[in-house]
Formats: structure tokens, C-alpha cells, sequence
């Protein structure tokens, strides 16, 4: 009687700790991406006052201030796309797990139901 508590107790957790494990990988992977973003901001900034430095003119000055925010904001766009692509996968991924779940609760309902009467 115990074994069989505790084998259906695990059934139904199943699909939470597919849910823990899917946001756990989510949270490494956003933390990979935002490692990256800061890096590769960082060295730009670095090439941009190396670049800036060497500047003689207002001219020069304002085209390397202008070719660093354009190298920003595409790396910024970039990591915004990426992030909400790894959310919509994530949201269709837990989607499954929790419709999952709910069906296993309904046949486990019915199965405790019939096994009463």
C-alpha cells in the first residue's frame, strides 16, 4: 500500500521536476547570454576609447561615437531576441508539462475513483 503511495506520489511529480530542470537550464543559458553581452560591451567600450584616443578631429570623434552605439545596439537587439526566444520556448515547453500533468491527475482521479466504488 505504501509502495504503491509512494510510486504514484513520484508519477505525479514528474512533470514539476521537468519543470525544475527546465528552469534551471533556462537560468544558465540567460546567464551565459548576459555574460556574453557584458563582454562583448566591455571590449567594445575598450575599442572605443582606444579608437576615440586617436581621434584629432570633432569629426572622427563623433564617427567612432556613432559606430560604438550602433555596435551596442545591435548587440543589445540581438540579446533581447535571443532571450525572448529562449522564454517562448520555455513557455511552449511548460505548457506541455503542466497540460501533461493535469492529464495524469485526471486519470489517477479516476482510477482512485473507480478502485472506491
Amino acid at each position: 500500500m505504501f509502495e504503491k503511495m509512494t510510486e504514484q506520489f513520484e508519477n505525479t511529480m514528474k512533470p514539476v521536476n521537468s519543470m525544475f530542470a527546465t528552469n534551471a537550464k533556462v537560468l544558465e543559458q540567460l546567464a551565459q547570454q548576459q555574460t556574453k553581452l557584458f563582454s562583448d560591451v566591455l571590449n567594445d567600450s575598450i575599442a572605443y576609447t582606444e579608437t576615440l584616443g586617436a581621434q584629432k578631429d570633432v569629426i572622427g570623434m563623433f564617427e567612432a561615437q556613432k559606430s560604438f552605439v550602433e555596435s551596442v545596439q545591435v548587440k543589445m537587439v540581438n540579446a533581447t531576441k535571443d532571450a525572448q526566444n529562449l522564454f517562448a520556448d520555455v513557455q511552449e515547453k511548460t505548457g506541455a508539462t503542466v497540460k501533461e500533468f493535469f492529464e495524469n491527475g485526471q486519470k489517477a482521479a479516476a482510477t482512485a475513483t473507480k478502485a472506491t466504488k
